[in-house]
């Protein structure tokens, strides 16, 4: 009998069907359908976000709020280049599960990292072994677009281990379980644009597959040909963009801050006092780490080792989406500086003033305060 042919996974998507990529074929049919747009409720009741900019001010995220005051709503399905928020209807809450959310470039990596490490206590599962998988692997982004609806829910529906998931979305897009354990990661968005510069211009390889495999919804990713302060810019006050909203998704979750199972942490924090931010997130998700322990934890998540052991960290196949031929490895340029305050000398006062008077429509002052500052929310 002759040996079967190995399939390449990546060019099987992007000859697979749209169906593929959505929960179901009638769901891709819906989603695709020309006549759907932004704000369209669909057939579960929500409403369609394709690029993930709603232009709620605070006022409107009270008013959310005050609908259910103790469980946050889910109003909002999100599809685009990045996101099929459906996935979270694909599998069975786990009332042990561990959500981290950002929006984007605050820390989403290396606090994956860190709460693999409390888990096992710095001992990961196969760690030394050739053939890891990565702690991404291990904590998948469950509402990415790929890889493919049913891949991705056989794959987290079958973890033994403690689940810590991973989600870009706001909390008006995710079903809520009041015994999960939520860890929010926060970074002032003067640093998240100059971040969000080097991660656009450097995952061109991966953009482009993004946006040619089968069922996406709404605009691609469109090229980097902007400056890291036009980013900023762009970001701040939503002109002109095709992210989705880092102020929708801090207002949302910022809202329900009082819950005891939500944790906000800062960036700036984690950079500051690495050991108390292990100590609160080990007590936080109940997983009790003796002072040996923790500075295991620690030592195991500075940066410095994160980019040394970049392919445990991010997994084999990342170095595809993310190789720019600089002779850099993917996920060093992934992992690229972590730091703070890059943009010091590029933007003016007018251009923070500007930053100050936008972020106060869209959070209150002392999550402003917070966004900015760390902290407390």
């Amino acid at each position: 009998m002759a040996e079967e042919e190995e399939v390449n996974p990546m060019l099987a998507l992007l000859q697979a069907p749209d169906a593929v990529l959505h929960r179901s074929a009638e769901r891709a049919e819906e989603l695709m359908n020309e006549d759907v747009k932004e704000g369209t409720i669909t057939s579960t009741g929500r409403e369609l976000q394709v690029i993930g900019c709603p232009s709620d001010r605070l006022a409107e995220i009270e008013a959310w709020k005050a609908k259910s005051p103790s469980i946050p709503l889910r109003t909002r399905d999100y599809h685009n280049h990045h996101f099929c928020s459906d996935k979270w209807d694909m599998i069975k809450p786990r009332n042990d599960d561990i959500i981290i959310s950002t929006a984007y470039k605050s820390g989403t990596t290396w606090m994956q990292t860190i709460v693999a490490n409390i888990l096992f206590k710095g001992k990961i599962p196969g760690w030394e072994s050739e053939d890891f998988g990565g702690i991404l692997e291990m904590s998948p982004w469950l509402d990415m677009r790929m890889p493919p609806a049913a891949a991705i829910t056989d794959i987290v529906e079958g973890m033994k281990h403690r689940r810590f998931l991973k989600s870009h979305l706001p909390l008006d897009g995710i079903p809520f379980n009041a015994k999960a354990k939520y860890i929010v990661c926060v970074r002032d968005l003067r640093d998240v644009a100059y971040s969000w510069y080097n991660h656009w211009a450097k995952a061109t390889v991966g953009f482009d597959f993004m946006n040619k495999i089968a069922g996406r919804i709404g605009p691609p990713i469109p090229p980097c040909e902007e400056t890291a302060k036009d980013i900023f810019m762009g970001m701040i006050t939503e002109k002109e963009t095709w992210m989705w909203s880092y102020w929708h998704h801090l207002a949302t979750w910022a809202a329900y801050k009082d819950l005891d199972n939500i944790l906000f942490v800062h960036y700036a924090d984690m950079k500051k006092d690495p050991v108390a931010i292990v100590n609160k997130i080990a007590s936080f998700i109940e997983v009790p780490l003796s002072p040996e322990e923790v500075n295991v934890v620690v030592n195991q998540t500075t940066f410095d080792y994160m980019k040394e052991n970049h392919v445990k960290v991010m997994g084999k196949g990342f170095q595809n989406f993310f190789e720019t031929g600089d002779g850099v490895p993917g996920g060093q340029n992934f992992l690229f500086k972590g730091t703070n305050g890059r943009w010091k000398d590029d933007l003016s006062e007018e251009d923070v003033k500007e930053y100050e008077a936008y972020g106060k429509t869209r959070v209150s002052e002392s999550t402003f305060n917070f966004l900015v500052n760390g902290g407390e929310p």
